[in-house]
């Protein structure tokens, strides 16, 4: 029992001493930040003022219904009404299971280039048995790959 005890007071006073550790190397770096200034130069400060103008206002909705006019379809335009935005019904598109892929009919690149041209992506889907729809967990499957 004392062994374990020693042992416990070991553990904890390391955990505290690294604790101490990093925190004075937070302050610091915190503290040299703080003592120069960055410089940026015109042309970067422009740049990180101005948002990108060709992915502004790009809004991706995504219908996950088999319906391409149905509620799920309805709530997002309700959502997005007075927004510009682009909507890919997963219906329209061949994306095959995880093993399954041909090469020469999957559409999932396009789907996933549009995802990843857009600043702002709003998935509609309708909840099946209290789970999302077939076509959105086929999506979603092949983006971890």
């Amino acid at each position: 029992m004392k062994k374990r005890t020693v042992l416990s007071i070991v553990f904890i006073s390391i955990l505290i001493l690294g604790g101490l550790i990093i925190w004075k190397e937070y302050s610091d770096a915190q503290a040299r930040t703080k003592e120069q200034p960055q410089k940026i130069s015109r042309q970067t400060f422009e740049k990180k003022r101005q948002p990108n103008r060709r992915a502004l206002n790009q809004q991706l909705f995504i219908n996950a219904s088999q319906n391409q006019n149905g509620n799920t379809a309805a709530l997002g335009r309700r959502l997005l009404e007075n927004i510009k935005y682009k909507q890919i019904n997963l219906v329209d598109y061949h994306i095959h299971q995880i093993g399954q892929v041909s090469a020469n009919k999957d559409q999932f690149n396009v789907v996933f280039k549009n995802m990843k041209s857009s600043k702002n992506i709003i998935i509609g889907t309708p909840v099946y048995w209290s789970d999302m729809s077939g076509y959105l967990k086929t999506l979603f499957d092949r983006m971890r790959l």
